[in-house]
């Protein structure tokens, strides 16, 4: 006789649950009581090869974002976040964790802080993601390729799955595009449910979303690279953003001076954009690329600007 996957039964459980009147937080509680148990099943199980959370001798340690760090130019800004980036927690993720990192960064600003591992099996799964659509929208999406983590060779996550975390917490957030959706987006296109945001637009809802008390980073992702934005200000007609980079980073963990003299995260940088969204300057540019030897990707950085290219974004609110 065939083993059960040991996610059916999980997942079936759940439905089960919900069929017969149990409340939606009843089924997370016991979600998330059960997850160390699933965790451990998935480790023995084959289908947990597509995507190895080795445990590493070193790592990056958090940095926590706010004064006195907050850079000339940055008007409002995020207070109490902490910045995740790869290889944090001592879990080597170089190369397809961003996105589950930017998400621990938006969590942390709401008090809850939730292990990469934890976060990654507790909601990767198709199923799950679909069951807590649900509950959401009050109606279901049927994809017609696989967009789950769990089921991507790669592991990724984006802004729906951020979306879909923050309502498991019972925390608001808004999924939004900027000129479109990437195409290279796994997300069902359906989550989509607002009209594109021009880059106008979308500097004025960070400078609303930033102006706020205790507000928490700004998820964008173009669908190679996902990023938070922590931070906004104004040079003119040119728009400076703050941000929160988990694609840089290095294995001494070499502090990099401010214009302030305080001490930072070289994954915490600055760019100015024009009035169109061109990027017309990076703080990193300013930086000897030999003091961060370990950067996984100058694309990261120098891909962010907003003209002509489309991204996903996720507003918490």
């Amino acid at each position: 006789m065939q083993d059960s996957n040991p996610k059916d039964a999980l997942i079936h459980e759940i439905h089960l649950e919900k069929s017969i009147g149990i409340s939606f937080e009843s089924v997370k509680s016991e979600y998330v009581m059960k997850l160390p148990e699933h965790i451990n099943q998935q480790r023995k199980h084959s289908s947990y090869q597509r995507v190895k959370l080795e445990l590493m001798s070193e790592n990056q340690p958090p940095v926590k974002i706010g004064l006195p760090f907050a850079p000339v130019g940055i008007k409002y800004f995020v207070q109490g976040a902490t910045f995740y980036g790869y290889n944090s927690e001592g879990v080597r993720d170089l190369g397809w964790g961003c996105a589950w990192r930017t998400i621990q960064t938006i969590l942390s600003a709401k008090n809850i802080n939730i292990s990469f591992e934890n976060l990654f099996h507790l909601f990767g799964r198709s199923d799950v993601l679909k069951l807590l659509y649900g509950d959401k929208y009050s109606h279901t999406f049927s994809p017609l390729t696989k967009f789950a983590p769990y089921d991507l060779e790669s592991g990724w996550a984006e802004p729906f799955i951020g979306e879909m975390v923050m309502h498991f917490y019972n925390l608001s957030a808004v999924l939004e595009t900027v000129n479109g959706i990437p195409g290279n987006c796994n997300a069902p296109q359906d989550v989509f449910h607002h009209k594109p945001l021009n880059f106008q637009t979308f500097i004025e809802r960070l400078i609303k979303h930033f102006r706020r008390d205790n507000a928490a980073p700004v998820m964008i992702d173009d669908g190679f690279f996902a990023i938070n934005i922590i931070g906004i200000g104004r040079d003119g007609s040119n728009t400076i953003l703050w941000i929160a980079d988990p694609h840089i980073l290095d294995s001494a963990y070499q502090e990099i001076e401010s214009e302030s003299n305080e001490k930072t995260h070289p994954g915490l940088y600055q760019i100015t954009l024009d009035n169109l969204g061109k990027q017309i300057h990076c703080s990193l540019n300013d930086i000897d690329k030999h003091q961060i030897p370990h950067m996984f990707s100058f694309g990261s950085y120098s891909g962010c600007h907003f003209d002509g290219k489309n991204w996903m974004v996720l507003f918490p609110l």
